[in-house]
């Protein structure tokens, strides 16, 4: 299969798989950790690399965000909806920030506007001015959405661009190059905005000075 093809197939199956879960869809009762775990991983794992031996969230992990103030406490053992608003954020951070800078990005919002209960939630429903975990959560999916809706657009740029790449290579040699090519191209984009998302956490009043090289143990 050529290198083209192959991508495509891949970006359908990673869009397919791929669901915004939206505040509504959030159970509207307080949750233990097992059901918030369950929860979780029904949600999440298609975006599992091996949705069969991935572990995408744990107990430890969840303890950890509380314990260094990621997200707040739960409350007699309950998790809330905005827990699991933050949980969805935290997740797809976790693989490429320490624990430090999801800290100093996700705890003042979660400090500000998260509320520890589905009751305390519900109690701000129709209060105007008050804005909630969900209005941010809301306002940020919204334009992750549309990210998800260019991203074919752009990978198909890249795809383009090699297919006009190592013409004159050995036939046998072409699709390796290619697929290297893609990847690499892929690779730069990701470390570029890595970078942009280090100096703006560097540059946020308060960065810890060690944040760029802890490692988050998540």
């Amino acid at each position: 299969m050529s290198t083209r093809k192959d991508v495509e197939l891949i970006v359908n199956k990673i869009l397919g798989g791929f669901r915004v879960t939206y505040p509504e869809e959030i159970p509207k009762i307080d949750l233990y950790m097992d059901q918030v775990l369950t929860f979780m991983t029904e949600r999440l794992k298609r975006t599992a690399r091996k949705s069969d031996k991935d572990k995408l969230l744990t107990k430890t992990m969840i303890n950890n965000y509380v314990k260094n103030k990621v997200m707040i406490p739960p409350v007699k053992k309950k998790y809330g909806r905005d827990h699991i608003l933050l949980l969805m954020v935290i997740y797809y951070m976790k693989s490429f920030l320490s624990i430090d800078d999801i800290r100093k990005i996700v705890g003042p919002v979660s400090d500000k506007y998260a509320q520890p209960t589905t009751k305390s939630v519900e109690e701000l429903v129709g209060r105007k001015h008050r804005y909630s975990m969900t209005d941010v959560y809301t306002e940020l999916f919204k334009y992750v959405a549309e990210d998800v809706e260019r991203f074919p657009t752009e990978v198909g740029r890249i795809l383009d661009e090699t297919e006009n790449a190592f013409i004159e290579a050995p036939e046998e040699d072409r699709e390796m190059l290619r697929r290297f090519n893609v990847i690499c191209q892929l690779s730069a984009d990701i470390y570029l905005r890595k970078l942009l998302i280090e100096k703006l956490l560097d540059e946020t009043p308060g960065a810890p000075e060690s944040s760029r090289n802890t490692r988050a143990k998540n």
